[in-house]
């Protein structure tokens, strides 16, 4: 580890990479039936599985989805079945720019908590996670 380093790559993957176990996915990705009415509120199938993957990711690991990065099929499958949409979709919703901010947003709502727009740019911008936030203002 680096002079400076918390957590070893490890104990850094242990916490913040999505889990690829089925049984782990399971555990983490099942959706509530308020999880399902917010997102069936999205109007395409690729929009309300995009946002499912999204807010599957908030919700565990906590923290926002990699621009770069591409959830396992695993997940994607488990979720889509949960919504009755074929996995497919995912990658119609992965070809279009993800506006994360509105994600974001939609969460702090749920979660009843508010973040300044510095926070919020932080994690945009990737140098903070979300479990590394504390509510600044209840509502």
């Amino acid at each position: 580890m680096k002079k400076h380093e918390i957590l070893s790559p490890q104990s850094r993957a242990a916490l913040f990479d999505p889990p690829t176990d089925p049984a782990a996915i399971v555990r983490h990705y099942t959706l509530s039936p308020d999880d399902l009415a917010l997102i069936r509120q999205r109007q395409r199938d690729a929009n309300r599985l995009g946002f499912a993957v999204h807010f599957a990711y908030l919700k565990f690991p906590g923290r926002v989805l990699g621009s770069a990065e591409v959830p396992s099929c695993d997940m994607v499958a488990f979720l889509a079945s949960q919504l009755g949409i074929e996995s497919d979709a995912y990658s119609e919703y992965h070809s279009v720019t993800k506006p994360v901010g509105s994600i974001l947003a939609t969460y702090n709502r749920i979660c009843e908590f508010v973040l300044s727009a510095a926070t919020i740019t932080a994690v945009l911008q990737g140098s903070l996670r979300p479990k590394q936030l504390a509510p600044i203002e209840a509502m």
